[in-house]
């Protein structure tokens, strides 16, 4: 079984700008995206944005990360036979996600993956004592 774990000093990172676009590209590399993308923030809100990839619509919103999380970008490199290792070159605390025929929404998978990071620590978030004193106080009231 492989774990991944990911180890920098994300201070040192510059920001970069995470979008999800519902396609997929059998390219993987650098790309002049800022080149060939470019979308334009709708005057409904803030945070829509309408813009369009190889002549199709999109509507896209941001999706913030919680304030304990990060987003780091890494680069593959290759280390010895059994072992990848991942470069950061970049951190992100948003990610603006598109979709080709609907409106962003709480509904979409991008923006539920995010809500599971919620969800997930406070499952796995140890109980004391205390906890259980304060739920069963609670109960009997």
């Amino acid at each position: 079984m492989s774990q991944l774990s990911i180890s920098c000093d994300t201070n040192s990172l510059q920001p970069v700008e995470c979008e999800l676009i519902p396609c997929k590209i059998d390219y993987t590399g650098k790309a002049k995206v800022a080149s060939y993308f470019k979308p334009t923030i709708s005057e409904t809100s803030k945070s829509t944005y309408i813009g369009s990839f190889r002549g199709k619509p999109l509507d896209g919103g941001d999706l913030t990360l919680g304030e304990d999380t990060i987003g780091v970008v890494c680069e593959k490199t290759f280390g010895s036979l059994d072992k990848t290792k991942l470069k950061p070159i970049g951190k992100f605390d948003k990610i603006r996600a598109w979709n080709w025929d609907t409106k962003p929404s709480s509904n979409d998978v991008s923006a539920q993956a995010l809500q599971w990071l919620t969800i997930s620590a406070a499952i796995h978030e140890p109980i004391s004592p205390d906890n259980l004193k304060e739920e069963e106080t609670e109960e009997n009231n």
